[in-house]
């Protein structure tokens, strides 16, 4: 079977693919994880790479956000939070960060 697809079909599918693609790495467990460990376990260079410079975290929970507050104070300058999660009667919510 064949399929043959104009420029515009071909363009709105791969679009899709990685849209969706993107999506699932967004909300899995990896796109925090890699986040908590350059919040809470810098290298050397993502440190030099601080210098003057602002690090945006997306989608961490109010309870990391917290520790890092108290753990690496003296970082705070260089860190950004958005579209921070609280989870209050057993529901996850997001905090109104004013980012749009």
């Amino acid at each position: 079977m064949e399929m043959v697809m104009n420029g515009r079909a071909y363009l709105s599918v791969t679009s899709l693919v990685v849209l969706l693609s993107w999506n699932a790495a967004v909300t899995s467990d990896s796109h925090t994880d890699w986040q908590l460990n350059r919040l809470y376990s810098p290298t050397a260079q993502e440190l030099e790479s601080e210098r003057n410079k602002v690090f945006i975290y997306d989608g961490l929970y109010a309870y990391q956000v917290d520790k890092a507050m108290d753990s690496q104070f003296d970082r705070i300058d260089s860190m950004m939070f958005v579209r921070v999660k609280v989870v209050e009667d057993g529901e996850e919510q997001q905090l109104n960060d004013g980012c749009d």
